[in-house]
């Protein structure tokens, strides 16, 4: 493995939910956390500042659609991979997020490893999205 950090950050306006997944990426050796934004102001203002190599994206709760959120994530940071928080990666459904512009999907539901690897895959541009599915069982539980 890369001794280089990736850069992440993160869009949720679910504070709670946000907090606890951006507990996980502080305490992981590869990331460089570069923090969580609540809402699209701060969103974007962060994204000028850190340029992260990597953007998660919870579009629960926001009146952008994802293709929004993830177009001004590229207006301001076009070099940024963008992996979107969705409640299934079951085919076909997981389609509609990546047609608004995903380069990865991942659910809460998620082992956080699982979350990490799939961040990790992103940067490097290994992602396979049929092996995501392949390798997480429906139930949550990586196998």
């Amino acid at each position: 493995m890369s001794s280089t950090k990736t850069t992440v950050m993160a869009l949720d306006s679910l504070w709670p939910v946000g907090r606890a997944l951006a507990r996980v990426f502080q305490r992981n050796d590869s990331i460089n956390w570069s923090g969580l934004a609540v809402d699209t102001t701060s969103w974007r203002e962060m994204l000028i500042v850190a340029r992260p190599e990597v953007a998660l994206i919870d579009p629960l709760g926001f009146r952008e659609t994802t293709t929004e959120l993830v177009r001004l994530m590229h207006s301001v940071s076009p070099d940024t991979k963008c992996i979107v928080f969705v409640p299934t990666i079951a085919e076909p459904i997981v389609q509609r997020w990546y047609d608004a512009g995903a380069d990865a999907c991942v659910a809460k539901w998620m082992h956080p490893d699982a979350i990490l690897e799939v961040v990790a895959q992103v940067r490097r541009g290994t992602f396979d999205r049929a092996a995501l599915a392949d390798r997480v069982a429906p139930t949550g539980a990586a196998s």
